[in-house]
């Protein structure tokens, strides 16, 4: 399981964000506690951008859709059968 640990949690960043700051990232930080504070979220983008260039992370594509297919997408991911993301393909 992969952790983000980040050098120091910047000046009012909620108590609550503090203790989560060493937890497993499935389901350790909220969306909203990274996007607001820039140090968070360029660790953040870092982690991703290298786990994915390494292999260390890799997305599970439920299906892969062409763009004319967009209908058909849009009915699987509102059915909440898919495990995984899906992708649209622009040509």
């Amino acid at each position: 399981m992969l952790t983000v640990r980040p050098p120091t949690v910047p000046a009012g960043l909620s108590s609550a964000c503090r203790l989560r700051q060493t937890r497993p990232i499935q389901g350790g930080y909220r969306y909203i506690e990274i996007t607001r504070h820039d140090a968070l979220l360029e660790r953040a983008k870092e982690f991703i951008s290298e786990g994915l260039e390494s292999g260390a992370l890799v997305p599970l594509i439920s299906r892969t859709f062409k763009f004319d297919q967009i209908q058909e997408a849009t009915r699987f991911l509102g059915s909440n059968e898919q495990i995984g993301k899906i992708v649209v393909m622009v040509d």
